[in-house]
């Protein structure tokens, strides 16, 4: 059993989130008795499990006898049952101080950070781990396809997890191995400047271990600039350089595998071969490998079994192919993000290719407009839904329309329905529709089936 210095009965906020339902797993494990809110239907989560008990919708009574509470930032500080614990003199956790509790108690915890690429490079990580018999305890911010699940519990001393930079949650924790894929600004509600974002990530890297290390990526233009400050510890580099620790050659991509030569200081040339396609995936197998690498284990058998990886659910996924009409669903919620899974779709055999696109919050969508489109404008059509709200109210005077405006030949659509119909009328030859977002732009998949 995993010691903690917590309550027999711990009560979560939120408790359908993919970290949060992986920290409720992970107590409930080791023999807590959890009960947990949310405002969707999770008792598919924990349909196995007798000590957890959830409630659907926010009540102070669901706290019931409690004596700790857990919560995520998402439920905002007038949630009944927050300010009910927090009135009776509860014991009120975050969810990043958990994580930070839990991770305390490894000798050997990786924690993936970055803008980009957080959920696949911690799932990629796990899976070679997994497969390379190591048993690591594993929390990803998404399902990994290999043990359709958020959450393993292991027995070795390694913890893999995901590390968020939101409100500097990241800065809870205190791993060996930091990996840092990548810096830019993707949260403008809580990083009002660049400076404020950089100087977090440094932190992030300060507070790696003793004798740890920071694996990062070289070729990333905020990395590379903190690298010539010497502001990362014990640096592990990787990129597509030979001045890079770790970097590929004769790199041959597609939308559905990419394969390499992967240089390691010291180590022979090797040769690499990935399910998944487009530079991004490479860039977090290369990260992978850097782990691999600082934790002095075996970089041939990691490749190896890394090509069996498939990236997690929402992660260009395959929902469907019928015919002539292939349709791939994606969680990308930044330009960046959004960019590079257009430009993988247009690596693809394709004659059309069509995105509907739902933006993730009226902060970031303002913050981000035109960079949105000018990555939209790598689809042949761009069919864009009303602005998912998530944690905000709309006071920012920002719509889907302000998007479509700057993407020539965009339409708007004000449903599901009404964008899947929209989709349908411009598929021409070989297409592919691709359902991007953060929110619940998935739920289009119903209407193009």
């Amino acid at each position: 059993m995993f010691n903690i210095d917590l309550s027999d009965k711990i009560h979560f906020i939120g408790i359908g989130g993919a970290s949060m339902s992986a920290l409720a797993l992970f107590l409930a494990e080791n023999g807590h008795m959890i009960s947990g809110s949310d405002n969707n239907d999770t008792t598919y989560l924990f349909k196995n499990q007798e000590n957890i008990k959830t409630f659907i919708g926010h009540n102070e009574k669901n706290v019931g006898n409690a004596q700790t509470v857990i919560y995520t930032r998402a439920v905002g500080e007038q949630n009944p049952e927050l300010v009910y614990a927090r009135k009776n003199g509860l014991k009120v956790l975050e969810r990043a101080e958990l994580l930070g509790i839990i991770g305390d108690g490894y000798k050997k915890t990786v924690a993936v950070a970055g803008t980009h690429g957080k959920t696949t490079t911690t799932s990629l990580v796990s899976t070679i781990f997994l497969s390379m018999g190591l048993d690591p305890t594993v929390m990803v911010g998404g399902k990994m396809q290999c043990t359709d699940s958020n959450f393993v519990l292991g027995k070795s001393d390694y913890f893999i997890y995901e590390a968020c930079e939101y409100y500097d949650a990241f800065l809870n924790f205190r791993p060996n191995c930091a990996v840092i894929l990548n810096i830019e600004l993707d949260h403008p509600d809580y990083f009002k400047s660049y400076s404020q974002l950089e100087s977090s990530f440094v932190s992030f890297s300060q507070k790696v271990r003793e004798g740890g290390f920071t694996v990062v990526n070289k070729n990333d233009e905020g990395i590379k600039k903190l690298l010539s400050e010497n502001k990362f510890k014990n640096p592990i580099t990787f990129g597509f350089t030979d001045d890079c620790d770790i970097f590929a050659e004769n790199m041959k991509i597609g939308d559905g595998g990419a394969s390499y030569t992967l240089k390691v200081k010291d180590n022979e040339p090797i040769e690499v071969r990935l399910s998944v396609g487009g530079e991004h995936n490479v860039l977090d197998s290369l990260a992978a490998f850097g782990v691999i690498y600082g934790f002095g284990l075996d970089l041939k058998a990691a490749a190896e079994v890394a090509g069996d990886f498939i990236s997690p659910k929402r992660r260009y996924e395959l929902v469907f192919k019928k015919d002539d009409l292939t349709v791939i669903d994606d969680f990308a919620h930044h330009p960046t993000e959004l960019n590079a899974t257009l430009k993988m779709a247009r690596a693809g055999n394709y004659d059309t290719v069509i995105a509907v696109f739902q933006s993730h919050t009226y902060t970031r969508t303002a913050a981000l407009l035109h960079d949105f489109a000018a990555s939209l404008k790598l689809a042949d059509h761009a069919i864009i839904l009303p602005i998912y709200a998530a944690r905000e109210k709309d006071i920012y005077n920002i719509s889907s329309k302000d998007i479509a405006s700057l993407v020539p030949g965009s339409e708007t659509a004000e449903s599901f329905e009404e964008a899947a119909a929209k989709a349908k009328a411009k598929i021409r030859g070989k297409t592919v529709i691709l359902t991007v977002g953060a929110g619940d732009v998935y739920k289009v998949w119903e209407y193009l089936k």
